[in-house]
């Protein structure tokens, strides 16, 4: 069984137009609202606030593409629901993962895909000053191993020129998953 489906994918690598393919290097770029997702700490806590996420293909093929995406999501203290802070408390996480991205085999224009990744995050929380007497919390920051799954469609606008939406679940660490809705452009 293994065999008859590597012969079919490599079979499908073979016969696919080299139209299909990216080609090394194509950059991508797109901007999101993050909404965290868990725990309840974070989510209580915490505002998306925006994300900005470039990817730059590294090993493309028909069947996946294999990219290096950069990512920065920033998320801002809900100071109503925390109205002790008078001042910081903000969290953002800088990424760099390695991913796959597995495009669906429907439709010429409008291409649905599934992605998914691992990668090093570094996670920091600005410190927080009190109003009153409380002694102020110190920076935190966090570096730690986490993964993405994801999933959203392609629009082929022109030639060498495709708008994305998508959906991806990051866990950067324990105290820290969040769901940015993104929008961007792949050259």
């Amino acid at each position: 069984m293994k065999r008859v489906l590597f012969l079919i994918a490599f079979a499908s690598i073979l016969h696919a137009h080299p139209a299909d393919a990216l080609v090394p290097g194509n950059p991508s770029i797109g901007i999101s609202y993050p909404f965290p997702v868990s725990p309840s700490s974070f989510t209580d806590t915490y505002n998306g606030s925006i994300g900005v996420s470039g990817t730059f293909s590294v090993v493309p093929l028909p069947v996946v593409s294999v990219d290096l995406e950069l990512g920065y999501f920033r998320f801002g203290l809900d100071k109503e629901k925390e109205p002790s802070v008078q001042d910081g408390g903000d969290r953002w996480t800088f990424e760099i993962s390695g991913v796959g991205r597995v495009p669906l085999p429907i439709g010429n224009r409008i291409k649905p895909y599934a992605r998914g990744g691992v990668g090093v995050f570094w996670t920091r929380t600005t410190s927080i000053t009190f109003s009153g007497e409380s002694p102020p919390l110190q920076d935190f920051s966090d570096t730690s191993f986490g993964f993405l799954l994801g999933v959203g469609v392609d629009f082929g606008l022109a030639a060498g020129i495709t708008i994305y939406v998508d959906g991806t679940y990051y866990q950067a660490n324990s105290n820290t998953r969040y769901l940015p809705v993104a929008v961007g452009v792949r050259f």
